[in-house]
């Protein structure tokens, strides 16, 4: 697919018999340069340039729509038009990307742009996640898709997605990511659900499929603790100094794992020293088994 943008420049010429010479070879000038800017915009674009103006295209999407919905607000016809409009071209943009593989010869690209198609439900996004597990799975950019994996749909397919990119991919800062993201699925989809009353926890496993409702069962609240702990700790142990963003894959998994251990409800809270307003010296230890109250304040 190519992308053309021609400029027009219209001008407005005052015929002046001293001038027109001038204004002649100008205009010879003009054409010359609008020829060669033709012939650039008719280049060939790269498979690389060609997903750039589709997920730029998506993001324009993303806005316009979204200002449709919100201006809609109250008419509940009007946004439910505006997001099939959206379902429709995000079908046709994503059918554009998945096409790209195809004339893409850099796997770190190809993985980048079926990441992107999986995102968007329906048979392109099947597609998308069959060619990064069977195809791409080794590939160093599966980061990517192991921290998106983390916010995705819950259930069998997910999880066992994240467990094979940190089985099969040997990459060691790939595996780093999976198993953050595999603890943060845990620790966030799969909580909440662990949460959930027995009617409700019927209809998230009727939605996850065949296997739903035994997965949900394996998934009590005290074993996605154990395991989410476990994982953490050899996020610490294997990964740590791997950067994840602004931290370390270390500080973002000793950071959950403070919370787990000592900042649930049930858990011995860890000890705090300092002194009052009275420069008396005491500990938090020193009320256990009464109420607290604790005041974090700071003066600068």
């Amino acid at each position: 697919m190519r992308f053309h943008f021609n400029w027009f420049l219209v001008l407005a010429l005052v015929a002046c018999p001293a001038v027109w010479g001038q204004q002649e070879g100008e205009a010879k000038q003009d054409q010359a340069a609008q020829a060669a800017e033709t012939q650039d915009d008719e280049k060939e674009l790269t498979v690389a340039e060609k997903f750039r103006a589709i997920q730029g295209a998506q993001r324009k999407m993303m806005m316009d729509l979204g200002r449709e919905f919100r201006a809609a607000q109250g008419d509940q016809a009007a946004q439910a038009e505006v997001m099939q409009q959206r379902r429709k071209i995000e079908a046709e943009l994503a059918n554009q990307a998945l096409a790209l593989v195809k004339e893409s010869d850099d796997d770190d690209l190809s993985v980048q742009i079926l990441v992107f198609v999986s995102n968007f439900p329906g048979e392109t996004q099947a597609k998308a996640t069959d060619l990064l597990m069977n195809k791409y799975i080794t590939s160093p950019a599966m980061g990517m898709l192991a921290s998106r994996l983390a916010r995705q749909q819950p259930g069998p397919k997910t999880e066992n997605m994240l467990r094979a990119i940190i089985e099969k991919n040997k990459d060691p800062e790939v595996q780093g990511l999976a198993t953050m993201a595999l603890a943060s699925y845990l620790g966030g989809s799969m909580t909440k659900i662990a949460a959930l009353d027995d009617q409700m926890k019927e209809q998230v496993a009727a939605s996850m499929g065949e296997g739903g409702t035994a997965y949900l069962e394996k998934w009590t609240t005290k074993a996605i603790e154990a395991a989410r702990i476990k994982l953490l700790e050899t996020c610490v142990e294997k990964y740590g100094d791997i950067s994840m963003g602004r931290r370390t894959i270390g500080q973002a998994a000793e950071g959950q794992l403070f919370v787990l251990k000592y900042l649930q409800i049930g858990k011995v809270a860890p000890d705090i020293e300092g002194s009052d307003l009275d420069e008396v010296a005491f500990k938090l230890s020193d009320y256990r088994g009464k109420v607290v109250v604790l005041d974090f304040w700071g003066d600068w």
